[in-house]
């Protein structure tokens, strides 16, 4: 079978494969273990469902213990049905390609949400609190799955960070990637050897240190990602990983209100407690967790639900929804692969398209929760690129006519001044 990732972006060429039961259409994301495709499920009398298929790498997939690694993701992701968890209903194995088919997520990742927020002014704070909420409802339902015996499960997420969180431009958040998580039944564990899995910057002190860690682990990295949205900066990250270790283990956090004046004291308490460093001092449940950012909401007055932050999504991100629709509108015949990867600013970019030139790159944010991709074991998400920004002729024309005018009012002056110095007095 043909490769299916091209080692380069020059050899992406308009094509279209059939993976099973899927049509891949666009490439969208290309992590270390796997990429994912924006596909179709294609069905008789014109039926047809965009679905996002992660995809093994051809020379991961013949390693056993990184494709051990992924059966369990398809899993125990197979399990877990909750509104803010990304459903996965399928898994295949079609001539040595690895694969797992997930809902598509029409949306941004909660990483290019605060960026987008931040840049322009500061992320509202009954935003912040109903996103974190949300992904902890959706993280308290995979905390709770029970073994067929009734046993608990004991799921822990352990990548929880905004580029994990989708916040979908209908309001809802969604949960993602359980790719490195613990369970009771995965099989293909082996951390025993000092390997850490997870992103420092949001890793529980607990964690860092190798010992034994619990659902609360993944409140700890809620109450960093909370944080940040609420100040507008990083926590706990450092120039380099040894930094943010000692950080994590060492350095207190201040309430958010230090940073932020406006953040009112009961939502300072609510993310201080999530990021205690004893996890006897944390929510035990991250039901809690979501309760306790609700009933700040409502004292407010005004309703923060899934509505007013879709309203929000929409407002914010109309023209990217705008170029998403057009690609999910697009034929069905051979198109091309639009590869995407992140930059400093979590900010997306294609290399190609259906019919736009390449976009250039965003320009740093002064601040970021989520400042620069970090290392885990899978980096891939079910997204399409945004929008590039389109040229016209006369955006290309213009600099050298400005230019060419300014020589000529040189030319004009220095005309008119000769015959002025050189007359007599």
């Amino acid at each position: 079978m043909a490769e299916v990732l091209p080692d380069s972006p020059e050899e992406l060429i308009p094509t279209s494969r059939q993976l099973g039961r899927y049509t891949l259409r666009y490439r969208v994301a290309r992590g270390g273990m796997a990429s994912v495709f924006l596909a179709q499920l294609l069905g008789d009398a014109g039926f047809a469902k965009w679905v996002a298929v992660k995809v093994v790498h051809p020379h991961i997939a013949t390693d056993p213990h990184f494709a051990q690694m992924f059966l369990d993701e398809a899993r125990l992701a197979a399990q877990l049905q909750h509104p803010n968890l990304c459903t996965v209903f399928d898994f295949g194995n079609k001539d040595g390609s690895l694969f797992l088919a997930m809902e598509y997520l029409h949306g941004e990742s909660l990483a290019s949400v605060a960026v987008s927020a931040w840049r322009d002014g500061a992320m509202p704070m009954e935003l912040s609190a109903r996103i974190v909420a949300d992904a902890a409802r959706g993280l308290h339902a995979a905390h709770e799955l029970r073994r067929e015996d009734g046993s608990d499960a004991k799921v822990v997420h352990r990548d929880v960070s905004p580029q994990n969180l989708f916040v979908l431009y209908d309001g809802v958040t969604k949960v993602v990637d359980f790719g490195i998580a613990r369970w009771t039944d995965r099989l293909g564990e082996s951390t025993g050897n000092g390997t850490l899995k997870g992103k420092v910057a949001y890793m529980a002190p607990e964690q860092l240190r190798g010992g034994a860690i619990d659902r609360r682990a993944d409140l700890w990295a809620l109450g960093v990602v909370l944080w940040e949205c609420l100040v507008g900066r990083r926590l706990f990250k450092r120039s380099v990983d040894a930094a943010t270790l000692m950080a994590v283990l060492n350095e207190p956090a201040p309430a958010p209100s230090a940073h932020r004046p406006e953040v009112p004291e009961a939502l300072d308490r609510v993310c201080l407690r999530a990021l205690s460093r004893d996890p006897e001092g944390r929510f035990p449940t991250a039901l809690e967790l979501a309760r306790s950012l609700e009933a700040w909401l409502a004292t407010g007055g005004q309703t923060t639900g899934s509505d007013e932050v879709g309203a929000w999504m929409q407002a914010r991100f109309a023209e990217r929804m705008a170029y998403r629709d057009k690609l999910l509108r697009a034929p069905t015949g051979p198109v091309q692969l639009v590869e995407r990867w992140m930059d400093p600013t979590g900010s997306h970019r294609a290399l190609s398209d259906v019919d736009a030139p390449e976009a250039p790159a965003q320009p740093p944010a002064p601040r970021y929760p989520g400042d620069a991709p970090e290392r885990s074991e899978v980096q891939a998400r079910a997204v399409v690129p945004r929008p590039p920004i389109r040229t016209t002729r006369w955006d290309r024309v213009a600099p050298w006519l400005a230019a060419f005018a300014g020589l000529l009012v040189l030319l004009v002056l220095a005309l008119a001044l000769g015959p002025w110095r050189g007359g007599t007095p």
